[in-house]
């Protein structure tokens, strides 16, 4: 089994040796570094830094009090007058659905 596979990695690499080495186009570098020298960095104005740090800053707010509303909530439901209650008393006790 060793050698079928030895014999497959030859045979491969011995298929590329007819064939020429890779090269690039002769003036792709110069392009490429023309292309990298006019190009401008945009420049965002300070104006739209502090809208944005403003609504990040509005909706962490909303988070906090939307986290702080839920927990506040759920422990007001722990004392057994909340909808959990409600709930257990509406479950069934016994599970047949066929009564003869």
């Amino acid at each position: 089994m060793k050698d079928d596979l030895e014999n497959w990695i030859d045979n491969a690499f011995d298929s590329l040796e007819g064939s020429k080495k890779a090269s690039p186009d002769p003036g792709l570098l110069a392009r490429i570094e023309a292309g990298l020298g006019t190009r401008e960095a945009k420049i965002i104005p300070v104006v739209q830094w502090r809208l944005a740090a403003v609504a990040a800053a509005v909706l962490l707010l909303l988070n906090i009090w939307a986290v702080s509303g839920y927990i506040s909530s759920d422990q007001t439901r722990s004392d057994g007058s909340g909808w959990e209650a409600e709930t257990d008393r509406q479950l069934i006790s016994n599970y047949r659905l066929y009564d003869l």
